[in-house]
């Protein structure tokens, strides 16, 4: 058009400086938090309830011995776990 001087002949719609443009979606889920999402919303709807793992303090012996995690394995590191003064006194409750 702007070559040849066609759109000299146009008929163009009037342009409005003022006009707001489409609204931009910003950003999305990762992959992986997608698909963790909807499979957490197809086991709810299996029956299944979310627990709240907050609230919990585990064991050395639940979460390291159990799993046969061997003494040496990195993650039993006092930078990667955390540990109490009492343990003993730790309640664990159902709900």
């Amino acid at each position: 058009m702007l070559a040849n001087g066609s759109w000299e002949k146009c008929a163009f719609k009037k342009f409005n400086p003022t006009a707001k443009g489409l609204d931009i979606e910003n950003g999305n889920l990762h992959l992986l938090m997608k698909t963790r999402t909807q499979l957490i919303e197809i086991l709810i709807e299996m029956g299944f309830e979310e627990m709240k793992t907050d609230r919990y303090v585990e064991s050395s012996f639940w979460n390291f011995d159990t799993l046969f995690q061997p003494q040496a394995h990195p993650a039993r590191d006092a930078h990667d776990t955390f540990f109490v003064s009492h343990p003993d006194a730790a309640k664990v409750e159902d709900k």
